[in-house]
């Protein structure tokens, strides 16, 4: 299958997260699935995208990127998010990578 868009982006905003979703976000392995959730609510920025393990927040996708991601899911495109590596030295966010799947 190829893919319309693929997109690598760190996963941002830890600092609003608690102690556990921080150690949790930093225990991400490569391959993690990411749900991608868009925060219409969110007060700061009703386009944010809000990122999600199982049930854990982990962070945001980053504000530049967050109305074109927003735009697709409004579309119904298949996106697929997952943790494409976590370097713990100097970077505290997990680098994410997504695909939107081409003819969705």
């Amino acid at each position: 299958m190829s893919h319309l868009l693929v997109r690598r982006m760190r996963c941002v905003g830890q600092f609003f997260l608690d102690a556990d979703g921080r150690a949790f976000a930093k225990a991400l392995t490569d391959g993690t699935i990411v749900t991608l959730v868009p925060e219409p609510e969110n007060v700061h920025d009703p386009l944010a995208i809000r990122c999600f393990v199982g049930d854990q927040p982990i962070g945001y996708v980053p504000a530049e990127f967050a109305p074109t991601v927003h735009l697709m899911i409004e579309a119904g495109k298949t996106l697929t998010a997952k943790v494409d590596t976590y370097a713990t030295k100097g970077q505290r966010n997990p680098l994410l990578t997504i695909t939107v799947d081409e003819g969705e």
